[in-house]
């Protein structure tokens, strides 16, 4: 309770302790029934007289639908014949359609959270929490759960404001959008179809496309550079999170990802705002970057700042050198110049025989 109360750890061994001091709960991740989300929920705002909230941070894949692949359809249909008696044969080859299934967009929402027949959900969630997390305007999610509880309709008491995200018109879904009809944007500038070598020359050929810049991401890290930067934001990355998060019940993985480490250690930023750009063009994300950009940047620029004066210094004595060498050439050839030999002449060569 005291680690409890200090903010070192999220949660407490035993649910039944009465904090009335509690005023928000987040819940990260999905849950196994919607009773126990609201019996999270329900630790916070045990005093009256406060205002509490509970978020509910639930995984973007609960609501995309994909395709099923046809791998699980033939499994069930293996099974189904065997039970029945007839096991069918086994396939020799696999189909064409075994390949990943195509994600439809991002989200989907149902009136009844019933996908057709060919769709399943990228990520399964109990039907009960499913109903409760893809409510839309103009529902209430008061009015949501008391209906899954088979609750009596409660008389609204609260002001939109004060009941739910969905009544305070702030709900984590876009509006739908009207039909239109859909239409080719112009090309812009770094368009292929706005590109010179598309244009056929005299000869009735198309020049060579340039290749694409990448000065938006900054210069490239490579081999030990890599290597050592890398190295560098992986120790950073244990030593932020022991210190800010260890306590917070989240992974590691929340706090910054393996793919975003290697971003970092591969490409030189010059400023937290070219980062920010960098991550928004390669529609890249990190939630914490304006709290620990600037941290992290600095330390891999020291980095950097060292490699780069080695790099100069190494450069400098290869020129120190190569001048040392020219005067040394240059010396011996004025020697050379000096010493010229005067050889006998055919009739002197005759006599001396």
């Amino acid at each position: 309770m005291c680690r409890f109360r200090s903010g070192l750890n999220a949660v407490i061994g035993s649910h039944g302790q009465d904090i009335p001091d509690i005023s928000i709960v987040i819940r990260f991740g999905a849950v196994d029934s919607l009773e126990q989300l609201k019996q999270e929920m329900g630790r916070a705002g045990r005093d009256p007289q406060i205002f509490a909230q509970a978020h509910f941070l639930v995984e973007k894949s609960c609501f995309q639908a994909q395709k099923k692949s046809i791998r699980k359809k033939q499994k069930t249909t293996n099974a189904a014949a065997i039970d029945g008696g007839e096991a069918s044969a086994p396939r020799d080859r696999p189909e064409a359609n075994d390949a990943p299934v195509e994600s439809i967009e991002f989200p989907v929402l149902l009136d009844d959270d019933k996908l057709p027949d060919n769709l399943q959900w990228r990520k399964k969630l109990n039907p009960g929490v499913h109903h409760y997390a893809a409510a839309q305007d103009p529902d209430c999610r008061r009015d949501v759960s008391d209906e899954y509880f088979g609750n009596p309709v409660r008389e609204r008491v609260l002001a939109n404001a004060l009941c739910c995200d969905l009544c305070a018109n702030d709900g984590p879904f876009p509006p739908k959008a009207p039909e239109t009809h859909p239409t080719t944007p112009p090309p812009h500038s770094q368009s292929a179809a706005s590109s010179t070598a598309t244009t056929p020359n005299n000869n009735g050929k198309r020049g060579r496309r340039a290749a694409a810049s990448d000065t938006d991401a900054g210069a490239k890290r490579r081999g030990g550079h890599l290597t050592e930067c890398k190295e560098i934001v992986e120790r950073w990355a244990t030593e932020m999170y022991e210190k800010d998060w260890a306590g917070s019940g989240l992974t590691s993985d929340v706090f910054i990802t393996d793919t975003m480490i290697t971003y970092l250690a591969h490409n030189r930023f010059s400023s937290l705002a070219h980062l920010c750009n960098s991550l928004e063009r390669s529609t890249r994300s990190w939630g914490l970057v304006e709290d620990y950009g600037n941290d992290i940047l600095g330390r891999l620029a020291r980095v950097d700042q060292r490699r780069d004066d080695e790099r100069h210094r190494q450069e400098a004595e290869r020129v120190q050198r190569q001048l040392e060498q020219q005067e040394k050439r240059e010396r011996l050839g004025v020697k050379l110049l000096h010493f010229v030999p005067v050889w006998p002449s055919a009739h002197r060569l005759e006599c001396l025989r």
